[in-house]
């Protein structure tokens, strides 16, 4: 992926976006993107909704995310006991 231009996208609170390239993507509280996202990291905490394709380096969630086409990428995440 070349991110050299891309910008950041942060969503703090309620929130939308339209969806595209961006470098880090970072949800907190209840974030939607509308469209397909590209991302080297989608960080989501609260709970995060993607109504297209994501495609990312790196995925975290702590909360709940979910994308209503594909995930592609890694997805990590952090067990709870």
């Amino acid at each position: 992926m070349d991110t050299k231009s891309r910008g950041d996208l942060v969503i703090n609170g309620f929130g939308a976006s339209n969806g595209g390239q961006f470098r880090v993507v970072t949800l907190n509280g209840r974030g939607t993107v509308n469209n397909d996202l590209e991302c080297v990291e989608l960080d989501c905490n609260g709970s995060g909704i993607v109504n297209g394709n994501v495609i990312s380096e790196k995925i975290k969630v702590n909360g709940h995310a979910k994308s209503y086409y594909q995930w592609l990428g890694q997805l990590s995440w952090r067990l709870l006991r």
